[in-house]
């Protein structure tokens, strides 16, 4: 049978697995349903948007490519500024497939082949601006120093729980078992104002009533056996007499007369 301890501390370290798993989960789960939603990603995405337009409209061709090249630097992603028709301002390529995979379903991005297609028209509406953005799988391994730091401070708390709640109903045990072979002074005296204090404050109460009991019966039994002392030795004195006189009926006679008056 395992003890209380033991169950405690399971009981305690199971639920902190589970609450991780769950938080793990969860967060994983929140993120990808915005990742999906594209709510991290669209504001920015219109700020880019106006930026690549101002940049075109004020410099042209070579504008543009340089701040598609400088955005490239801090999101390596694809970029792209259409036109209306979804023509590359830039390369005069036809983007008019990306334009419209990344539309199908509006203000949610589009996913095909590893990639999130997402598309915004510039402030003027002449425009359309297209981020390719490479799906790149959540890390989870970057976060285990973190769960780990929260685990052991969690399990050490959880190991103060089971010795607080354990301890003292071992020192119970060993006391009652003390109390059982014979050891009527063995006491908790708890000072825990706990359901573990009123425990070991009633077994001390029950021990006190105990010890008082077998010791009033101690002492009825001693007087007892004093009173009985002295009938007992005359008795046997009687007896003896009896046994060596010259005149046994008789005296047996007069000892009966004497045990029946």
């Amino acid at each position: 049978m395992k003890s209380i301890f033991t169950k405690i501390l399971l009981w305690s370290f199971g639920t902190l697995v589970v609450s991780l798993i769950a938080f793990v989960g969860i967060s994983r789960f929140l993120s990808d349903r915005a990742f999906r939603r594209g709510e991290p990603l669209r504001n920015p995405l219109s700020v880019q948007a106006e930026h690549a337009r101002q940049a075109f409209e004020a410099g042209g061709r070579e504008q543009l490519a340089l701040y598609l090249e400088q955005l490239h630097a801090f999101f390596p992603d694809d970029h792209h500024l259409t036109d209306a028709n979804g023509k590359d301002v830039l390369t005069g390529e036809d983007r008019s497939s990306l334009l419209a995979r990344a539309r199908t379903r509006p203000g949610v991005p589009g996913f095909g082949r590893g990639r999130m297609l997402m598309a915004t028209p510039t402030a003027d509406g002449r425009y359309h601006f297209i981020a390719v953005v490479r799906r790149r799988p959540l890390d989870l391994w970057s976060f285990v120093p973190y769960y780990l730091l929260v685990f052991l401070a969690v399990a050490l708390l959880c190991y103060m729980l089971a010795i607080n709640l354990a301890t003292p109903l071992r020192v119970l045990g060993q006391t009652v078992e003390r109390f059982g072979k014979g050891n009527l002074s063995a006491r908790v005296n708890s000072r825990r104002q706990d359901e573990i204090g009123e425990l070991s404050r009633a077994f001390d109460q029950m021990a006190d009533r105990i010890q008082t009991l077998l010791t009033a019966e101690r002492r009825l039994l001693q007087d007892i056996s004093h009173e009985l002392r002295s009938p007992l030795a005359r008795l046997n004195f009687a007896v003896e007499l009896v046994r060596t006189a010259d005149d046994r009926e008789g005296a047996v006679a007069r000892l009966k007369g004497r045990l029946t008056a």
